[in-house]
């Protein structure tokens, strides 16, 4: 019977949301398993797929995952997405990517294999009249399995009912794509005895398809004929250890149907490179020995060859190499041979500290990559047989590391640069939130301290129970001065006694945690019984700020935490230490609220005319469009109507006392007396200002700053047609490259392969981003404008 474990979600689900399960890994029934490996890198692997290949279809509201040629998609990496968001428990791109793979289903009820973008199916195929219809089988295979998983998951009483879906694929499998000699077809209606592929070959999922129809009989018989299949092409070809070449016939041979494909389908090319990663299934769930006896040639021959590091992306029929590149695609699938049992500990051990630290690229290494790290840590496991098992109960008082969690949604995990190292999760937005299950035995007060970095603040956390309906408390979060500068923040909590989840919520997003730790406080919880603010009623000039204070009652309460909130934010800003910004002529109301919901305390902002001129004494009067470079302090004034400002390299730019520094920005403060009044101070020798005249519809040529930046920078900057390049110091070679919208949502990321790295434009919409640059000993942060 199959085991379903449920899972609590702590918010509910919004357009296009990423939810997404903690990796809680499981001990296969047979072979070997690394003694350190880490359900984070497994994670971090999804994370890098994820943010790299997928794309959000808005039309649509579907997935879709983007191919070699970014502007398409193929069957086979939508299914592979299909596996790797099922097994992550990332709902929501999981039917996002069924729901397209649906929509392009044809007369055989099958994907047609390649896409063009989020609409019609690809016309560059160069057969027939051009169209790529038809499906590929290793797909449909994925697809049918992943629902499985997902069933297991979810059940089936959603928006998707995965089981009858899966069911559907199954039968459409049974029928058209296994020939009547039971040998897997490359797609519908094609080929059998006369071209197959090894590499499709899925023996686990037959015997899961087996069981799960109640058709074991057909499906064993499948079973049985991949491997006839395996052992006629050793009998044949007599190739080294047991490689297999990318198509062949049933009898073993090269095919001659195979003429189209690279070299005739005759090596151990990229389609054939994921062969061990199919038999390691079959032998790690079910312990068969034709499975054991693969993947031991293929531990092996990677051993002859001098180990993982040595493996190359291909190789003809007597082990002899062609390929150069140790593409993850072949080691990683030689990887996962290593936890043959009689390899030992050490052996698997070793494969996964080569696996963890490898870094792939492009779609095809990236993808097969996360679905490798998957596997070899345990969470690539038989649906029928049961997921990992519920997250265990940490006993209080005690320090948990984040990204232990046991539910989550949005966030990622990443390398932390705090002290003892470790992992903290990131890329936390509003709403996102993580879950962890605790065992209080004495109720009372608690002391929380969170460890948190954060590189603009004005965020807000807050912990609760009973999946968010019953908050705890808040806790504002200020700027540490970047993504890796640590620092402690604490309240007061009071916790009931028994074991029950908790979750950690971002109110406001826009920061990282790496650690949390709950202390028992000493007495009883002190409750807030006032509220006390400096003031009734503040008036403020536009732009201008002012520094709100307010003190609870009495001064020992346990929970001192205070929230701010503006009543209209067009009119003033408030942020969470309590800073008004004045924004625009009129009233708003900025309200202190205490952790006790029923205290508040407000005061009335009344903001007038007038405002800051920048603080110049004497400012040069300029035309427009107008333009600087340097380092001195310059102060002007325009009376013209201004488009756009932007800036690079700057230390400091205000217009009317409005912080600019480094930004594009067209949503300008309102004029004083009837002028702009602009200052600047350089901070680099390249440092750079423009002001452009509403007359002028911007800039009209984008400007390359290579020449003359010898450190990491950006160009063209800004950018309207051309892709973009990200120069980088020499010697940083495997840095990570990051690409984050004005939300804080990461839209691209890569690792350096050059001291050059190229993003094609297709990546960006109109707008600003934020470029991170992760180097071993510094973090670079740049500013992209597309046009």
């Amino acid at each position: 019977m199959m085991k379903r474990i449920i899972f609590l979600l702590t918010i509910l689900l919004t357009s296009h949301l990423l939810i997404a399960q903690s990796l809680n890994s499981v001990n296969y029934p047979y072979g070997n398993m690394p003694s350190a490996r880490s359900n984070s890198a497994a994670m971090a692997s999804y994370n890098n797929w994820k943010n790299g290949y997928l794309e959000y279809c808005n039309e649509t509201g579907e997935f879709r995952v983007r191919f070699d040629k970014p502007s398409q998609s193929v069957s086979e990496g939508i299914a592979y997405g299909m596996l790797l968001s099922a097994y992550a428990k990332d709902r929501d791109v999981f039917d996002g990517l069924t729901k397209y793979y649906n929509r392009f289903k044809n007369a055989d009820g099958v994907m047609d294999w390649k896409i063009q973008g989020c609409w019609e199916v690809a016309t560059d195929c160069g057969y027939g009249d051009g169209r790529c219809t038809g499906g590929a089988a290793d797909a449909e295979f994925d697809y049918a399995f992943a629902l499985i998983v997902a069933e297991a998951n979810w059940g089936s009483g959603g928006t998707l009912n995965y089981g009858a879906l899966a069911r559907d694929m199954i039968g459409i499998i049974k029928d058209k794509e296994i020939s009547s000699t039971l040998v897997p077809r490359p797609g519908p209606g094609w080929g059998g005895d006369n071209i197959t592929n090894p590499s499709y070959f899925t023996p686990a999922y037959f015997r899961v398809f087996g069981e799960y129809t109640n058709d074991q009989g057909y499906w064993n018989g499948v079973v049985a004929k991949c491997y006839e299949i395996l052992a006629n092409i050793k009998s044949t070809l007599n190739p080294s250890y047991g490689l297999v070449p990318d198509w062949c016939t049933s009898g073993g041979s090269f095919s001659g149907d195979a003429s189209g494909y690279f070299e005739g389908g005759t090596k151990y090319h990229y389609d054939a490179a994921r062969t061990p990663w199919r038999m390691a299934t079959d032998y790690t769930w079910f312990g068969v020995s034709e499975a054991g006896d693969y993947i031991n040639q293929s531990y092996q021959f990677t051993e002859e060859k001098g180990g993982l590091g040595s493996i190359v992306d291909g190789y003809n029929m007597d082990g002899s190499s062609y390929g150069t590149n140790n593409s993850a695609t072949f080691s990683g699938s030689f990887a996962t041979s290593y936890m043959y049992a009689p390899a030992g500990q050490d052996k698997i051990d070793g494969a996964y500290n080569y696996l963890v630290n490898k870094s792939p690229s492009g779609y095809f290494n990236t993808t097969l990559y996360a679905l490798y790290m998957f596997t070899i840590t345990g969470n690539f496991w038989n649906p029928l047989e049961g997921g990992p098992v519920e997250c265990t109960a940490v006993a209080l008082p005690a320090q948990i590391e984040s990204e232990d969690f046991c539910a989550m949604s949005g966030i990622q995990v990443e390398t932390t640069l705090d002290n003892n190292g470790g992992s903290n999760i990131g890329y936390i937005d509003d709403e996102d939130w993580m879950s962890y299950k605790i065992s209080v035995t004495e109720a009372g007060s608690y002391k929380v301290s969170y460890r948190i970095a954060s590189l603009n603040g004005g965020n807000e956390l807050q912990i609760d129970t009973d999946a968010g309906s019953n908050v705890l408390g808040t806790v504002a979060i200020p700027s540490t001065g970047g993504w890796q500068n640590w620092e402690t923040v604490e309240h007061i909590i009071t916790l009931s006694a028994g074991e029950y989840e908790i979750g950690i919520k971002a109110n406001i997003g826009g920061f990282n945690i790496n650690w949390f730790s709950f202390t028992k406080n000493g007495g009883n919880n002190i409750a807030v019984s006032g509220l006390n603010l400096q003031a009734n009623a503040i008036t403020l000039k536009v732009n201008a700020t002012t520094q709100l204070s307010a003190e609870v009652v009495p001064s020992n309460a346990s929970d001192k935490s205070i929230t701010w909130s503006s009543s209209n934010t067009s009119i003033a800003t408030v942020s969470t230490t309590g800073e008004v910004i004045a924004i625009a002529k009129g009233q708003a109301t900025i309200t202190a609220q205490s952790s006790n919901a029923q205290i508040n305390a407000a005061v009335v902002i009344t903001v007038t005319e007038g405002g800051e001129t920048g603080g110049c004494e004497t400012s040069q009067p300029i035309t427009l469009d107008f333009s600087y470079d340097g380092v001195e302090e310059q102060c002007w004034v325009t009376a013209e109507d201004i488009d756009y400002i932007n800036s690079w390299g700057a230390q400091s730019v205000t217009i009317n006392g409005v912080d600019v520094t480094n930004l594009w920005m067209n949503n300008l403060p309102a004029k004083q007396d009837g002028k702009y009044y602009v200052t600047f101070k350089g901070q680099e020798s390249w440092a750079h200002v423009e002001i452009m005249g509403a007359a002028s519809n911007g800039r009209t040529s984008t400007e390359s700053l290579a020449s003359s930046i010898t450190e990491t920078v950006v160009y063209p900057n800004p950018v309207t047609e051309e892709d973009v390049f990200i120069n980088h110091p020499a010697n940083t070679i495997g840095a990570q490259v990051r690409i984050f919208d004005l939300e804080g949502k990461t839209i691209y990321s890569t690792q350096t392969i050059s001291n050059k790295t190229q993003i094609a434009r297709s990546v960006f919409n109109k707008g600003l981003y934020i470029i991170t640059v992760e180097y071993a000993d510094s973090i670079q942060k740049l500013k992209l404008i597309v046009k």
